[in-house]
């Protein structure tokens, strides 16, 4: 007994260590991809680096809390956490506390600082749907009264996220909703009907806003359209070329230099690409398959 409680409070030395490397890592490229545009912007080519040191030490913080907390003990947080999942959804539409970017309100503004809600909504999703199927472990088999209600409490929370609108999002949270689902023990059939239900909206949502189209078909043939919808694209595959197998060398990429949009956040594999080659961005893919594993 004492020993497999011992083993149970054991941390994971190699998950440990690849995650500490993983954050090391982007913190390099995090300063390597904005210090000139925070130069640019700002004034201060450490801006965006401050910002996400702040993160990784909350970050560092709340893993060491957590460490210390039973997992059975997250079933407290399984309702109160999706109750302020939508709770804060609902606060981006106020004007003025939802910021707007992108042409999405995704962002809550806390004064200090903004956050992405839909991080937080999508820990919070899988802490109340495995909690919800545990308990209803029993009627799974069964539609309405094993799967309905987690359906319909998803239904909801991918509603507001689409009024955002941010289809990506919902995307994910229902591939989460249909892998827990899966693992929980629910029936093939009714996998396959929520799959092939999700299709057809998924199409419409997809036709029904020119940009969501047009990001599909630039993503098919960028240079169809290389000037507008397929700039983005084309840039991240230049950085890619760039790299080669070797890569140009840390903080020597030039694709970061107003050329691809957004190279500390959406394009920062790109960067990476250029700067670390093909080389490093394998070693980073795989370390990252690693950890999920």
């Amino acid at each position: 007994m004492d020993a497999a409680k011992k083993d149970a409070n054991t941390p994971d030395v190699i998950l440990l260590l690849v995650t500490l490397i993983l954050v090391t890592v982007g913190t390099a490229m995090i300063y390597s991809s904005s210090s000139i545009l925070a130069m640019e912007k700002f004034k201060d080519g450490q801006f965006f680096l401050k910002k996400h040191l702040f993160f990784v030490f909350a970050g560092l913080v709340i893993m060491i809390v957590m460490t210390k907390i039973p997992y059975e003990q997250l079933k407290k947080l399984a309702y109160p956490g999706v109750i302020v999942s939508v709770v804060l959804l609902l606060l981006l539409f106020i004007p003025h506390v939802g910021v707007k970017r992108g042409g999405a309100t995704r962002w809550l503004n806390l004064g200090v600082f903004s956050f992405q809600v839909t991080e937080l909504v999508k820990v919070a999703m899988v802490l109340f749907l495995a909690h919800l199927l545990t308990r209803k472990a029993r009627h799974l088999k069964k539609f309405s009264r094993g799967v309905l209600v987690p359906l319909s409490v998803t239904a909801v929370v991918m509603g507001l996220i689409i009024l955002q609108p941010d289809f990506g999002t919902v995307v994910i949270i229902m591939s989460i909703l249909l892998l827990m689902l899966s693992l929980a023990g629910s029936r093939i059939t009714h996998l396959v009907f929520l799959g092939a239900a999700f299709i057809p909206v998924g199409i419409w949502l997809i036709m029904s806003k020119g940009y969501r189209m047009a990001r599909l078909t630039a993503f098919l043939d960028p240079w169809k359209d290389a000037d507008n919808t397929g700039f983005q694209l084309i840039q991240s595959l230049i950085s890619f070329g760039s790299g080669g197998v070797t890569g140009q060398g840390i903080g020597d990429g030039m694709q970061k230099l107003f050329y691809l949009p957004e190279p500390h956040t959406d394009f920062i594999l790109a960067v990476i690409a250029e700067e670390s080659g093909f080389i490093g961005v394998t070693i980073i893919i795989f370390m990252f398959i690693f950890f999920l594993l």
